[in-house]
């Protein structure tokens, strides 16, 4: 990484991938259940959007990463993610499909806190109602720059 903060070096090598997922399950539900719902890969070159809630894919398919809502976008020339490229580079797609998987089978065991109990109330929520009643909240005034 200093390379390319110094500048020595000015890209990343496309093996190397930043990976995203909407984690958004309730609390107790399995993880795994979500592993191909809402994710993305990126890398130097690409981003590969995967696991749409689409229902035409049996969950054998969804299991194995399959879904009619992947996507694959050459970031270089087409920085606004308009035209699908999955069908013209199927093993790019395979590759960070795979990276992704792997990524997911490294991480989940770090996922320690899937069964710890949701807070019965929202903090920030009780803490806002507090402070109004008691103090308010102060005006706000932007420093002068």
């Amino acid at each position: 990484m200093l390379p390319l903060l110094t500048g020595e070096k000015k890209t990343l090598s496309d093996s190397r991938y930043l990976f995203t997922h909407k984690g958004r399950w309730k609390t107790g539900a399995e993880p795994n259940d979500f592993q191909w719902i809402n994710y993305a890969v990126r890398n130097q070159r690409y981003r590969f959007v995967g696991g749409g809630t689409a229902i035409s894919v049996s969950e054998r398919q969804r299991k194995k990463g399959v879904s009619p809502k992947d996507a694959l976008f050459d970031m270089l020339k087409d920085p606004g993610q308009r035209t699908n490229i999955i069908n013209e580079n199927p093993g790019v797609a395979a590759k960070m499909r795979a990276a992704y998987s792997k990524f997911w089978t490294e991480a989940r065991p770090l996922m320690v806190n899937e069964s710890v109990p949701m807070s019965p109330t929202r903090p920030f929520h009780v803490w806002y109602k507090q402070q109004t009643q008691s103090t308010g909240i102060p005006h706000w005034k932007a420093p002068e720059l």
